[in-house]
C-alpha cells in the first residue's frame, strides 16, 4: 500500500485560544487538529466556530454553497445555503452566531448573514439592486460592494468591514 500526502490548500486567518486553525486539503477535506472530515471543500475560505466545528465552502450540482462540519466526529456536514449559485468567502462574527459571506443575488455579488445553525439568509449589501446599464435600480459592474477576496474581510464591532469600509449587518 502506498501512502500520499496531502497539500494544504487553505489556513484559518485568525486562529486564537477560543478558535484552532482550520486547513483544507488538495483532496477537499477539512481538517483541524481533532481529525479531518471527508468533504468536498473548496480553499475560498474557512473559519472556525467555538464549539470546533467549521465553516466551510462546498462544491454542489448547483454551483458552492456555506456549510459546517465537526471534523473528527464523523457527522456529515450541514449545507447552510440552499439557493443555487455561487456562495463563498465565510467569516465567523465574533460572537460565534453569524456567518456573512458573498453570493450572487440578481447576478450581483451581495453580502449575506446567515445564523451558524442555518436558517433564512438575509441579504446585506445591494439590497434592490441588479447588474446592467446605470440607472435607479442598476449597478455597473465595476461598482460592487462585496470585497473582492476573504482575506480582506474582517467582523469586528463595526461590522462586517473591508477596504475601509464597515456594514452594518443589524441584529441577529
Amino acid at each position: 500500500m502506498r501512502a500520499t500526502a496531502a497539500a494544504v490548500l487553505f489556513v484559518a486567518c485568525r486562529p486564537s485560544a477560543a478558535r484552532a486553525p482550520a486547513w483544507i486539503t488538495s483532496e477537499g477535506a477539512v481538517c483541524t487538529a481533532d481529525g479531518c472530515a471527508d468533504v468536498d471543500a473548496v480553499p475560498d475560505g474557512v473559519d472556525v466556530l467555538r464549539d470546533g466545528r467549521v465553516v466551510f465552502v462546498a462544491r454542489a450540482r448547483t454551483g458552492t454553497h456555506i456549510a459546517v462540519v465537526h471534523p473528527g466526529s464523523g457527522a456529515a456536514p450541514k449545507v447552510l445555503t440552499s439557493r443555487p449559485g455561487f456562495h463563498d468567502r465565510p467569516i465567523v462574527d465574533p460572537t460565534g452566531t453569524r456567518i456573512a459571506y458573498v453570493a450572487a443575488a440578481h447576478g450581483l455579488p451581495s453580502l449575506f448573514v446567515i445564523g451558524v445553525d442555518g436558517g433564512p439568509p438575509r441579504q446585506i449589501t445591494n439590497v434592490g439592486l441588479a447588474l446592467g446599464p446605470p440607472g435607479p435600480d442598476r449597478l455597473p459592474a465595476d461598482r460592487t460592494v462585496p470585497p473582492q477576496d476573504r482575506e480582506s474581510m474582517s467582523w469586528d464591532e463595526r461590522g462586517i468591514c473591508w477596504d475601509q469600509v464597515c456594514v452594518d449587518p443589524g441584529a441577529p
